[in-house]
């Protein structure tokens, strides 16, 4: 397996060699938001995003038989694309396994494909090793999406069938009535919405939970495409929580898609010709759309997002026993100066990854004077949590993040020991860095 400086490495020559030459000339227009190319790389199909922001994208390269994955660190751009994970055949559909539910291990990264060749489910690990955890019943997933409980959902593009799995064998939730199933959205309900265009027949269909048809048709006889169009719901925010859909050069907004499935609002134009795959909401509040045939994912920021902010973090203790010592971890942020303590939202818990934990106490204090305010911030988490969330012994990288009341989001990294009671530690271990 390459190391991750030589999948970096690659990823960045990838990235120089299609250049803007494979990318769209023209950006789309979208009022009140900015519309930039956040990276170029070969047919990018789907999309998904751990906490952190780091986002991973599916591959099926007509070109080959064999493609990996993605992965796009923040900010985006040459350098911070690389592959991930082992070789895989035709691995479009792609998600992301937060908890661990369906591949056993918390941050693994799920990959299914088939299009012409033996079908496949596949985890990669964090550690970026794969196990194939199916090769059926299903045909050629095209999209994967988890509702609110967990359960994961794929649509399979050829046997038109919606999947189900909470971590065992998948099985049929629905069957829809016509191929071309390419795209999945699920509500804020845990409804599921549908698109297809199957020659040219262009609608979006809607089924409960339970997989029972709801609705009217959203789209039907509106539009005309061949092409697989993207939806994705809004997350709140100054994109609000409509059902959003890019269909012929218009990404439009539907607010009540059951209660009205004939009015939208035109949110953006002037999108390119080709085939855009998918669309999905980042950590940091902008939507990204994937062009498979545009080499290109691009990123829609509304005009006032502002990057988000780095600070130093220290977790204590920096070996941490298992079955021995105080049960809670102690995170120390601190951020840079001219934060103030009253510019931070303590009414919001601070986040431990992995695990995405909650604070269960935290404060913040102010030193510097009124000029030059510095602020560090004191957050308190369950150690049994952290230690469900990381099961093998040795250094893990921590990161804690938080929120300003404007809603810039906050964040640091750490690195500590993790050890079991039967290994004794020697005492000049405990001030040993495990950053260096």
């Amino acid at each position: 397996m390459k190391t991750k400086m030589e999948n970096v490495i690659l990823g960045a020559v990838l990235a120089l060699l299609l250049g803007t030459s494979l990318g769209f000339a023209q950006l789309p227009v979208v009022p009140g938001f900015s519309v930039e190319v956040y990276a170029e790389l070969e047919m990018p199909t789907k999309l998904c995003f751990a906490p952190d922001g780091v986002m991973y994208v599916g591959n099926r390269n007509l070109a080959s038989s064999a493609n990996s994955a993605y992965r796009i660190e923040p900010g985006g751009g040459p350098g911070s694309i690389s592959l991930y994970g082992p070789a895989l055949i035709k691995a479009g559909a792609i998600g992301y396994d937060k908890d661990g539910l369906i591949s056993g291990t918390p941050g693994t990264v799920l990959a299914a494909g088939g299009f012409g060749y033996t079908p496949h489910f596949t985890a990669i690990f964090p550690d970026e090793t794969a196990q194939t955890l199916w090769q059926g019943p299903f045909i050629n997933p095209g999209d994967i999406a988890f509702d609110s409980t967990g359960r994961m959902l794929f649509v399979d593009v050829t046997d038109r069938n919606v999947y189900q799995s909470s971590g065992g064998t998948p099985t049929v939730l629905l069957t829809v009535p016509l191929q071309d199933a390419h795209c999945m959205a699920i509500d804020w309900n845990d409804n599921i919405f549908i698109s297809m265009g199957h020659f040219g027949n262009a609608k979006i269909l809607a089924y409960d939970p339970q997989g029972k048809s709801i609705g009217s048709p959203i789209l039907a006889g509106q539009v005309t495409t061949w092409s697989p169009f993207p939806i994705v719901f809004g997350k709140g925010g100054v994109w609000g929580y409509g059902l959003y859909v890019l269909v012929n050069h218009v990404l439009m907004r539907f607010d009540s898609p059951l209660e009205s499935p004939g009015i939208f609002t035109t949110i953006g134009t002037e999108f390119s010709y080709g085939s855009y795959t998918d669309m999905e909401f980042g950590p940091d509040g902008c939507l990204y759309i994937s062009s498979q045939s545009g080499h290109e994912i691009l990123r829609i920021a509304p005009l006032d997002v502002i990057e988000a902010i780095q600070a130093q973090l220290w977790v204590f203790p920096i070996v941490i026993h298992r079955d021995m010592g105080d049960w809670e971890i102690m995170a120390m942020l601190r951020l840079p100066e001219g934060i103030k303590r009253s510019d931070i939202d303590l009414g919001q818990p601070l986040v431990l990854y992995p695990g995405e934990i909650e604070a269960i106490q935290q404060y913040a204090v102010q030193c510097g004077g009124r000029w030059r305010p510095r602020t560090t911030v004191f957050a308190f988490f369950d150690k049994a949590e952290l230690m469900d969330s990381i099961p093998d012994d040795g250094p893990a990288e921590l990161q804690v993040a938080g929120k300003l009341k404007t809603g810039q989001l906050f964040y640091g990294y750490d690195t500590v020991r993790i050890v079991s009671w039967h290994r004794w530690i020697p005492w000049w271990e405990c001030f040993f860095d495990y950053d260096d």
